[in-house]
């Protein structure tokens, strides 16, 4: 029912307006009467449905969701990280509806989907870098809007890395400079050969706290104007979020910038090495550099490492030397390398079968162990009951040391050092001197003092809780040394050192 009042008669009749209450939503009926007047009293019918909507349409974005494996606190919580463009955004919309989807930072073009019946529509996205909001808009066929946004970060840039290197390096713990720059915090890996060395980076400066503006700060000009035979991977400056509630959580945050030296906390052997640097923020990019290095530090065998392929100059020549010493080549097998002054596929195979002959792992490298074994040498002297080292034939050092009595004689011949201990335990031998004796743990009342190195079965060089028994044959075969001069023994050779006891 209509009241009267609902009614306006517009135009001498020719329009009729009629003023409906409040509908529901919903579908409704309607009828008009109109009845004649005067002489044509008819009266005409009319009936028709239609639908209310003024709801706004249901609309929900599926993705992109929070993509970070863990929190960071570059980023405020609930944040999608968006590390590849373009970007694909799922919207869980009413069936009927068109959608829209922006960015609210200008300079950005919007993408539409046309209206579908389908509930979930995906469009793609490019998107600049740095924090913004996604606009979400869906509109229904009756012309309802809803909004929706989710917060997002964009970087898919990566650290800042620069690496300065030439290809021949002179220091064998490498000492590169190298930098790192990224406004979400970064971390360095390094791998040697394949192998990750811990500790590599020597830390001249870093930042650790977020950049207090948006903007990421561009590469330093000196950085990118390098020698030809440096690396720069190109930083980004594009905008960047930062959150202080994140910072102040407690939460490690990464440095944001790190300047300092690639150094190795052991000295690389001389020759060819695969290196790889990784730069990787907290958002999960990674910028990586592959260099190949020749270490080139010394000239002399005995200062040295070790030596493996790509090696040259007069460190090599002294290794071929000391493999023609050892019979596993001749001058003839090793004359190519020898011209050029490198370590190449002539001096690699002697290697192995010097190794091969130690029952070594025949790997072609010449490793402390082949080096100690092909470069040093024990004689120990039981008339003079002196030891001493000697380095590609010049003597090293020469110790006094106590060896076998006449009843449990020093055996004589060639031997090597088999294994090394530091403080090591004494286990009595089965021997009839020790029977009924029990073990002696690491201390001042312990045989062996504070090192053994194994030369053969039971009998090896060690040192002693007696040394006034030094410069004498008294002990039970073994080769006794000062505590001072048997640690200094220890540190100068390695398993494998030759032993010749005469």
């Amino acid at each position: 029912a209509v009241a009267a009042d609902a009614v306006r008669v517009l135009d001498g009749g020719a329009l009729v307006t009629i003023q409906a209450p409040r509908l529901a939503d919903g579908e409704h009926r309607a009828r008009v009467e109109i009845a004649g007047v005067g002489v044509l009293q008819r009266t005409l019918t009319r009936d028709w449905t239609f639908t209310v909507d003024t709801t706004p349409p249901a609309a929900r974005i599926v993705a992109p969701v929070d993509e970070r494996s863990e929190p960071s606190a570059y980023a405020a919580e609930g944040v999608a990280v968006v590390t590849r463009l373009p970007l694909r955004v799922t919207v869980a919309a009413e069936p009927g509806s068109s959608v829209r989807v922006s960015s609210d930072r200008s300079g950005v073009d919007a993408v539409e989907s046309d209206a579908s019946d389908v509930q979930r529509r995906s469009v793609s996205l490019q998107l600049p870098q740095g924090s913004q909001s996604l606009v979400v808009t869906v509109r229904d066929r009756a012309g309802n809007v809803s909004e929706r946004r989710r917060k997002v970060l964009v970087d898919t840039a990566g650290p800042t890395l620069a690496l300065r290197s030439t290809r021949v390096v002179k220091d064998a713990t490498l000492a590169l400079p190298i930098s790192t720059r990224d406004p979400h915090g970064a971390t360095l890996t390094v791998l040697l050969d394949g192998h990750e060395q811990q500790d590599a980076i020597e830390v001249a400066a870093q930042t650790d706290a977020p950049y207090p503006d948006a903007a990421a700060p561009a590469a330093d000009a000196s950085e990118a104007a390098t020698s030809e035979d440096d690396t720069v991977v190109a930083a980004t400056t594009d905008e960047q979020p930062t959150d202080a509630d994140a910072a102040d959580s407690g939460e490690e945050l990464l440095p944001v910038s790190i300047r300092g030296a690639l150094q190795l906390d052991e000295p690389a052997y001389e020759g060819r090495h695969a290196l790889e640097v990784r730069a990787t923020d907290s958002l999960g990019n990674t910028r990586t550099l592959k260099r190949t290095l020749i270490v080139d530090s010394g000239e002399s065998l005995g200062d040295v490492t070790g030596l493996r392929p790509g090696a040259r100059g007069n460190d090599v020549l002294e290794l071929h030397d000391a493999l023609v010493n050892a019979k596993v080549a001749t001058r003839a097998q090793l004359a190519q390398d020898a011209r050029s002054r490198t370590y190449g596929n002539q001096t690699r195979k002697a290697v192995q079968a010097f190794q091969s002959q130690r029952g070594m792992d025949a790997d072609g490298i010449a490793g402390p162990d082949t080096v100690a074994g092909l470069t040093l040498k024990i004689v120990v002297d039981r008339s003079r009951n002196t030891l001493t080292l000697y380095r590609l034939g010049n003597v090293v050092k020469t110790w006094g040391v106590a060896t076998g009595s006449s009843q449990y004689p020093t055996p004589p011949g060639s031997f090597e050092i088999q294994s090394m201990q530091r403080d090591p335990t004494w286990t009595p031998p089965d021997s009839p001197w020790a029977k009924d004796a029990k073990p002696i743990a690491p201390g001042p009342d312990n045989p062996l003092g504070t090192r053994w190195m194994a030369v053969n079965g039971t009998v090896g060089i060690h040192g002693t809780n007696n040394p006034a028994s030094i410069g004498y044959s008294v002990s039970h075969g073994c080769i006794r040394m000062r505590i001072p001069d048997v640690e200094e023994l220890f540190d100068m050779v390695s398993i494998g050192t030759p032993v010749t006891i005469v």
